[in-house]
């Protein structure tokens, strides 16, 4: 029985130290205290057992909603002294856009607890009241998912018996964060400490997928002892709602505070956690400056919707009488928070509070150096054939680089950076110059290979600045299509921000370096770095863009591990935590969108597949977001797509419609292209266009020679040699024999294109009726599955049987094609015109052992579904012969 205060008071200090405890340290702590028989024990015990009820029960999610009240029932006001649940109201606190908030104590004897109890607005006859009621709903759902010492915690909720719903909220007693820095006269210093904690608060709920929608000084208060508790979820939203609306913000609008509203809110865009970033840099700036860049003015609210949308604000520090104190940094950090677009804005409010941490440890910020390299990669982006081809736009462009981050490297540095930086200039400028290297004009690729090795050893005193210097030169190259170049100063990259001990770059370059690893086939190793990186966050968590990123990553490189399952849900999760990110529509969720579209193909699920890529193609077409770019990779992408499936017809008018558009768009040496030049090929041939694929000839050579990506070369090489031995260009296909030989053959090579090149000799082989060599390339590829398949062991089959019929070994060859069939319905599905087209192999070899039904029955039947996927819709199949045969069974060699 507690009948003092002062009994009061010590259960309470018995709780406070019961509840910081560990299970197994509480449990030990309770058995002292009760060998001590202490009297606090029993009420003690209850008011623990009360605290894991509200912890395990799911009132959160069985409440009843707010109902109508009673005919005839009266309303009144809410007085001191009554009850709300277990709590007696002990008088109001304010009032908000849809609750009553009241001072209450709890009173049922479980334990004592002073909490903000929030109730919704008691008309029930107003117009709003059921949107009152679902944003109180909501609001409730979102609290529950909460829980962070800067968030203001839900301690219970409930319903009234007239249907009234309420919140017991924590009781934060403080004031607004502007008023709190204000009052105390806190120096920019100070204000900045306060302010971080603010971000770790939006941190916590970014990362549970809630959007806050409505930060601002009043929602966010400071107790005495200088603790943040962020307020009033009542306008949050879930993350995975926010791309569109919903019911309920389309009867009543989006609600919104205007002098903290980002311009999304505005035009009405999808929200993102990018709109809770804007809505901080407004408030970081009111710290700051003592005013917001932008006041709305009585009766001119379109005037300061345009403000928000089109004009940009002033810095800070021309705002503050004692500018001096701001200095650019901060106005940086805050004008990259408040940005237009949120592309532009920091990826998360994690990147910004890392960023202020850089401010306040006199470290160089990253709001004032990505200004430069997103004029450089806006460049790239602009020019890829120009920077692809010439040495003095990629010297220029990395000299740039350096000079940008010079002018943000802090005065202490300067001197060292500056020589440093100075003297790796000043050679790469020598590596330009044609007058130094005997006349002959180096490529950028030479000159950004250069630029990666020399920087090691210019700038290796100064890690932050290498660091910086290799990711413009990576972005260069990877633009370039140059994957191994990349790839390689990627590793110097991951070196570099080692030195600096900078975590976040140092996840960010093993993510792209897996991602690299996979694009050029190197699935070992692609999951090996991945795997680092998810070690190494385990340490230091990314920010909400980098751990979007990695899920990406991580999904291509579990499939090329052959994890196709983990492969597909981590690409979904990708997706969600892209669109997230960077909205819908965005680059980065439509490449997802593609990956996944992508992975389908490979798993035979074509139709999944395409209509997984031309919802992108609709989405990325009604997308502000997406660039030229996105569109053409996305169109290559559905082109394959239908080339996979053995949808022939469309993938001939795809392909007409993508001619010329790549080297336009990228460059004629982009990997992209390459990819698209080798389809090409590959189309003619087998829906016999020869004529059409040796004007490819030239091209493949060249994309042969491009030293940029090693599939891209050997696709190139392959493609080849197929059009040059379908020519029947015996010298030119020997030449190239030898270059798709050496690939098959060595180890190093990663398996899929080692598969790939045997498949490719045996082809060519037969064609050049080298049966024995045809025979043996087969057989290479079928051993280099003979463990896992990389979807083509069928494939593999079908050429030993060609090579045995070849031969004048009939049954053998049955016996191969029968072998065949299972692993040909798995590789390409049971309905693709490919497994028809083998089958005319299977009629020839029934046709000269005089199985002459069975050979008709096959030939007619696939004969049908091979002119009908070459576009020819007749029912008839032409009348069956031994030389219709013998040809029909020649088109089977292009695969």
């Amino acid at each position: 029985m507690l009948d003092t205060v002062g009994d009061w008071q010590e259960l309470s200090a018995l709780y406070e130290q019961a509840d910081a405890l560990e299970s197994d340290e509480l449990a030990r702590w309770l058995v002292d205290l009760e060998r001590q028989q202490h009297r606090q024990l029993p009420d003690l015990r209850r008011m623990l057992a009360a605290r894991d009820y509200v912890a395990r029960a799911d009132f959160l999610q069985s409440l009843p909603g707010a109902v109508e009240a009673r005919p005839g029932a009266v309303v009144r006001d809410r007085g001191e002294g009554e009850l709300v649940g277990p709590y007696r109201l002990l008088g109001p606190l304010g009032s908000g856009g849809m609750a009553d908030v009241w001072l209450a104590e709890r009173v049922d004897g479980a334990f004592f607890r002073q909490v903000a109890i929030k109730l919704l607005f008691d008309h029930p006859s107003g117009p709003h009241r059921d949107s009152f009621a679902e944003r109180f709903r909501r609001e409730r759902d979102i609290l529950a998912r909460l829980a962070h010492s800067n968030i203001a915690a839900l301690h219970d909720a409930g319903v009234t018996p007239r249907g009234q719903p309420w919140l017991a909220l924590e009781l934060v007693q403080g004031l607004p964060v502007t008023a709190w820095c204000d009052e105390r006269r806190l120096d920019v210093a100070g204000r900045i400490a306060i302010f971080r904690q603010v971000l770790l608060a939006v941190e916590h709920a970014h990362s549970n997928l809630v959007i806050h929608r409505d930060l601002k000084p009043s929602n966010i208060l400071v107790s005495t002892d200088g603790t943040v508790k962020l307020l009033d979820f009542g306008i949050a939203k879930l993350v995975a709602e926010s791309q569109a609306d919903t019911d309920l913000t389309r009867r009543h609008g989006r609600p919104m505070t205007l002098t903290y509203a980002s311009p999304e809110q505005f035009n009405g865009a999808p929200l993102t956690t990018a709109s809770d970033v804007y809505s901080l840099g407004i408030v970081l700036y009111e710290l700051l400056a003592g005013a917001t860049p932008f006041e709305p003015q009585k009766g001119s609210l379109a005037r300061f919707e345009d403000a928000v949308l089109y004009v940009e604000p002033r810095p800070p520090s021309r705002v503050k009488i004692d500018a001096k104190h701001i200095d650019r940094d901060l106005d940086a950090i805050v004008l990259k928070a408040i940005a237009k677009t949120p592309d532009a804005r920091y990826s998360s409010a994690e990147a910004m509070r890392r960023d202020l941490d850089r401010w306040a440890a006199c470290d160089t910020v990253e709001a004032r150096v990505p200004g430069a390299w997103y004029r450089a990669d806006r460049f790239v982006r602009r020019h890829r054939l120009a920077v692809a081809s010439t040495a003095t736009a990629a010297t220029l462009l990395v000299v740039f680089a350096v000079l940008a981050l010079l002018s943000a490297t802090r005065a202490r540095e300067e001197t060292r950076a500056a020589a440093a930086a100075r003297d790796f200039m000043i050679g790469l400028f020598k590596v330009a110059d044609p007058e130094k290297v005997d006349g002959n004009e180096p490529s950028a690729r030479q000159v950004l290979e250069t630029a990666s090795e020399r920087a090691g050893a210019a700038l290796k005193e100064q890690p932050e600045l290498l660091a910086q210097v290799l990711e413009s030169i990576y972005h260069l190259q990877d633009n370039a299509g140059q994957l191994a170049l990349a790839e390689r100063t990627l590793d110097r990259l991951a070196s570099a921000h080692r030195a600096a001990g900078d975590a976040p770059g140092l996840i960010r370059a093993l993510v792209e370096g897996s991602y690299t690893a996979y694009r050029l086939d190197r699935p070992a190793r692609a999951a090996a770095l991945i795997n680092q990186a998810l070690e190494a966050a385990k340490t230091d968590a990314p920010d909400a863009s980098l751990a979007a990123r990695m899920l990406y990553v991580h999904a291509w490189a579990l499939r090329g591990i052959g994890e196709v399952q983990r492969s597909e849900a981590e690409m979904k999760n990708a997706i969600v935590a892209l669109e997230t990110v960077h909205g819908h529509g965005s680059s980065e969720a439509i490449q997802a969108q593609r990956g996944l579209a992508d992975l389908y193909g490979a798993t035979v699920r074509y139709d999944e597949a395409i209509d997984r890529i031309e919802a992108a193609l609709l989405t990325e077409g009604a997308s502000s977001k997406a660039t030229p770019e996105d569109r053409l990779e996305l169109r290559i992408i559905r082109f394959s797509l239908y080339f996979q499936a053995g949808r022939y017809v469309r993938a001939k008018q795809l392909s007409e419609e993508l001619r010329g558009d790549c080297a336009a768009v990228l460059g004629k040496t982009h990997s992209f292209c390459s990819f698209l030049l080798t389809l090409r090929a590959r189309l003619y041939l087998r829906t016999d266009r020869l004529d059409q694929a040796r004007g490819l000839l030239p091209e493949l050579q060249a994309a042969a020679l491009v030293p940029s990506a090693l599939p891209s070369q050997v696709r190139a090489r392959i493609e080849a040699a197929r059009v040059m031995a379908a020519s029947g260009d015996l010298a030119g296909y020997r030449s190239a024999r030898e270059a798709v030989a050496s690939v098959a053959v060595d180890p190093d090579n990663s398996p899929i294109l080692r598969v790939s090149a045997a498949i490719a000799l045996s082809e060519c082989s037969l064609l050049m009726s080298e049966v024995t060599q045809a025979r043996q390339w087969a057989r290479v590829a079928y051993d280099l599955q003979a463990v896992r398949s990389w979807g083509q062991r069928g494939t593999s089959l079908i050429l030993l049987g060609i090579a045995s019929q070849r031969d004048g070994d009939d049954a053998s060859a049955l016996a191969f094609f029968e072998r065949a069939e299972p692993e040909l319905a798995a590789e390409l599905g049971s309905d693709h015109p490919l497994i028809a087209l083998f089958r005319l192999n299977q009629a020839l070899s029934h046709q000269r052992l005089g199985h002459w039904r069975e050979a008709e029955r096959l030939r007619s039947v696939a004969m049908l579904k091979v002119r009908r996927a070459w576009g020819d819709e007749s029912d008839q199949a032409p009348p069956f012969s031994a030389t219709d045969a013998q040809r029909d069974a020649a088109r089977s060699y292009f695969l």
